[in-house]
Order: C-alpha cells, then structure tokens, then sequence
C-alpha cells in the first residue's frame, strides 16, 4: 500500500529489496524531465513538534487555484513515494500542476528530509502530518482555502480518510487503493497468496496462519514481551522446517536465522504502528466524511481487495448521507496502477508504466 504496504510474512519485502539491486537500469519514460511549464519550489511546515520538508508544484498564472496534498502508502516514503525506480506521486504531481492544480507532496517523518522517527510513527501520526500539511497549503497565497483536499494511496488512502473525519473543511477526498478493511484481514490474505504462490500446502499455510493470528491477539491487547518473543520463535521455527538432517554447521547456521527472523517478527508486532493498525477499522471514520470523493481502484489489485473496497466505500459513504462519490473501477491495473499481466507484486519494477495515463485523466477531470 504503494507506495505500498507489503504487511509481515508476506515475504514480499525480500523480493522487494533483492529486485532494487538491477530495476534501476529499467526504463521509467513517465518520469518528467525540465523545463516544466509550472512553478516548483521546496517548502517545510511543523507537525507535532516535526520540522517536515516537500515539494509544491504550481501552475504559474496568478490568483488562487484548487490544492491538494498527496499523502503516500505505508513503509517509508519519500515525496515522490518511490518503490522500484518508479515515482508515482513525482508523476502524478506532474501531470496534475501541467493541469492547473497546486499539488504538495512530502517526505514522511524520518525520511529524506523530514524529521522524526518513522519506525516509532502510527497511523495517526501520519494522519496529523497530513492534516498539518493541508493547513499548510490552504494558508499559502495561490491557493483557494475552500479548495483544498486530499489524495491517499493506499494506506495513504486510510489516512486522508481518518483526515477528513475530523476536520470537515477539507473539500475533497481522492483515494487510490486505500485499505478500508481492517488491516488484519487484508495482512491475512497478502500472507495466504504468498504461502500459495510459494507452493506451501495447506496444513503447513494453516500453522503459519494460526501462528500469526496469536501474535495479532497478543499485539492487540498488549502481551507481555515474552509472549510476543515465544510466539515469534515459534512462528520463525515454522517458517523455516527442516527437511533433511543437518550437520553441525548447517545447525547454527539455522538458529542464526531463526533467531533473525524472530527478532523481525517481535520487532514487528510491538512496534507502535502495527499495535494500532491491528486495533482500527476505517469503516467508522469513513461514515463521518461529508466530502465529496473519488475513489479508484485496479482490478488486479493483489494487496487491497479491489471491488469490495470500492463496494465498502460507496455503501458506507451513502449509508451516512453522503452520495457525492464517484467511483471507478478500472480493469488490468495493479495495486500501482500500472497496466498489468497478473496484478502481482512481482511484475512491478518491470513495467515501465509508473501510472497509467487513464487514471492521471480521471483525477484531473474529476477535480
């Protein structure tokens, strides 16, 4: 979520940072290159205390113009949310001041330029750091205070969500693949496509899962640490069966990593942010948004459930009152909005679209 969340044993993030070592010598057409025919220039606003730095890009003609201010997926991103070579929210903020709109995008706390500690950040921190960037960006002379709104993707999405729950003068809501569904069921069914995709049976799968399941107990209602650091060397001793006899080098080879990806695991679980993600369910500050919104999401969408996400939205959104939602769901794109073959994580450092042009038109006609 892009950008992207890739949620504990998955065991995406491997292939993530394995792939980073070749996908930067792949193509990336869509990445935009000077003279641009708007202004750019850095800017930094306070957020709890934070000093947060960014980019806004502003068309040059004068007067006041509708804003808006992306807020990128989960893990740590920088302002152009960048994942494998790509830069979606580069592209996208692009494409968006060529049009006539001021767009903000920052660095999360913690990273590029931005202050703070990101591994000790929740979603509500996050949320704050949006919000602080909103009241940033209406204050300035060029743009339209009444005019000024949010773009999320994916967990970016749930964020703007939380946003736009508590503070009704935001004027509008652009979600891209946000996670509306508790978190612990989208984490479930990342986990059961890879253990699918891995070839793992199903008895094994089910001990992986069941596994995970005590450790979102524990995390939830504050376990001791040595329950955590029980569950986790028992989720690690799953995770890596032995399926020959060992000699004695292979043995401590084997609790090295054992005892490395049970740190990993414990680290995660009682991390601040995965304690607060497992416990929230965006359903309920998505019934206090009265703000117009435009949510899209990719059909092959492998991370966030697509139609049910966009089913979930337009159902609560009106059940509330609020019927000015325009939804758009958009078939053979991925989580990134890529065209894709598959929709699977593995495909994305090699397609050379960072953004399908079809999604950037429906944004900026829309707003």
């Amino acid at each position: 979520m892009l950008a992207t969340k890739f949620y504990p044993g998955a065991f995406l993030i491997v292939w993530i940072f394995s792939t980073m070592i070749w996908s930067e010598s792949l193509k990336r057409p869509q990445n935009p290159r000077p003279p641009f025919p708007y202004l750019s220039e850095n800017v930094e606003f306070l957020s709890q205390g934070l000093l947060l730095k960014g980019t806004v890009t502003r068309p040059k003609t004068p007067g006041l113009h509708k804003s808006i201010v992306l807020i990128t997926g989960s893990g740590p991103q920088n302002r152009d949310e960048e994942i494998l070579g790509h830069k979606p929210f580069l592209v996208l903020s692009d494409y968006l001041s060529r049009n006539g709109y001021v767009v903000l995008r920052y660095d999360e706390r913690g990273v590029g330029e931005s202050q703070g500690e990101f591994s000790q950040a929740t979603s509500k921190d996050f949320m704050q750091d949006a919000l602080s960037a909103w009241k940033f960006l209406r204050s300035q002379s060029y743009s339209d205070p009444k005019q000024t709104g949010l773009l999320g993707h994916s967990e970016g999405g749930m964020v703007a969500i939380m946003a736009a729950a508590i503070e009704p003068e935001i004027a509008f809501l652009v979600l891209l693949a946000a996670s509306v569904h508790p978190l612990s069921e989208i984490m479930h069914d990342q986990r059961q496509r890879a253990y699918d995709m891995a070839g793992i049976t199903k008895e094994h799968s089910n001990k992986l899962q069941n596994s995970h399941q005590r450790l979102v107990q524990l995390a939830c209602h504050q376990g001791s640490d040595l329950a955590i650091l029980k569950e986790s060397l028992n989720l690690a001793r799953i995770s890596l069966p032995i399926s020959k006899p060992l000699n004695k080098e292979e043995r401590n080879q084997r609790k090295l990593s054992l005892r490395q990806l049970a740190k990993y695991v414990e680290a995660t679980y009682k991390s601040p942010w995965m304690r607060f993600v497992l416990q929230y369910d965006p359903i309920h500050d998505l019934k206090k948004v009265s703000c117009p919104v435009l949510a899209l999401n990719g059909e092959l969408d492998t991370q966030v459930p697509a139609k049910s996400s966009l089913d979930l939205i337009q159902t609560a959104l009106a059940n509330a009152g609020n019927h000015q939602v325009t939804i758009h769901s958009l078939p053979n794109l991925n989580h990134l909005f890529q065209k894709a073959v598959s929709g699977e994580v593995s495909e994305y450092a090699i397609i050379e679209e960072t953004i399908n042009p079809s999604v950037l038109k429906i944004i900026a006609e829309w707003l």
